[in-house]
C-alpha cells in the first residue's frame, strides 16, 4: 500500500517538471466539509460540518493536469452517548497527488490518492483523550475553471473523499464544496 502511495506522489511530481509542462500554477482554496452519520459498536455519532484550507502545485498539459495538494480539515463530533464530554475535536491533514481532465473550456473531472493523518480528541470526565491514525486516502473531483485573465482563474469544485481509519462500522466519506484561486507561474 505504501509503495502505491509513494509511486503516485513520485509519478505526479515527475509529470509536473518544468521541462514537460506547458504551464505551472499554484492554487489556494477554502471549503465547507460535510460528513454522513456514522456508527461504531452500535453507538451513533455525527461529524458536524467543518472547514478545509488547502493549497496545490500543478502542471497543465493542455487537457490533462497533474497536481500535488496539501489540505487541513477540522470539525467537531457529536456522540449520542456522552459521558460528560464537550464535542470531540476532529481534524485531518492530507497530502495527495491527482490527475484531472479538462473538458470544453470550463468543466474538469478527475481524482487522486495519497496519505492522511487524522486525530480525534475529547475531554471525558475531566480527562483529555486522544487517538490518531495515518492511512491511505482517495478522492474524486468535479469542478469549473473560470479564467479571470491569463494569469488567474477562479475554480469552484466538489470533492468526494474516502477517509479510512478509526475502526468504525461505517466508511467515513467527506463531501467538500470548495472554491479556489489558481495563479499561473
Amino acid at each position: 500500500m505504501k509503495s502505491l502511495i509513494i509511486g503516485t506522489i513520485v509519478g505526479a511530481a515527475a509529470l509536473a517538471t518544468p521541462a514537460t509542462a506547458q504551464q505551472l500554477y499554484l492554487q489556494g482554496e477554502v471549503g465547507l466539509d460535510l460528513y454522513p452519520g456514522n456508527e461504531t459498536s452500535g453507538v451513533g455519532f455525527d461529524i458536524n460540518p467543518g472547514a478545509t484550507l488547502g493549497g496545490r502545485f500543478g502542471a497543465d498539459f493542455d487537457v490533462i493536469r497533474a497536481e500535488l495538494d496539501l489540505s487541513i480539515s477540522g470539525s467537531t463530533v457529536d456522540v449520542s452517548i456522552d459521558a460528560g464530554s464537550e464535542d470531540a475535536d476532529y481534524y485531518h491533514f492530507a497530502v495527495q497527488a491527482g490527475v484531472y481532465r479538462d473538458f470544453a473550456d470550463y468543466f474538469y473531472a478527475g481524482g487522486g490518492a495519497g496519505i492522511v493523518y487524522q486525530e480525534l480528541s475529547a475531554e471525558i470526565l475531566g480527562v483529555e483523550v486522544s487517538t490518531d491514525t495515518t492511512d491511505f486516502i482517495a478522492h474524486a473531483e468535479l469542478g469549473l475553471n473560470f479564467d479571470i485573465n491569463d494569469a488567474v482563474a477562479i475554480v469552484p469544485h466538489y470533492r468526494f473523499t474516502w477517509l479510512p481509519g478509526f475502526e468504525l462500522d461505517d466508511e467515513v466519506f467527506q463531501h467538500s464544496l470548495r472554491v479556489g484561486a489558481r495563479f499561473r507561474l
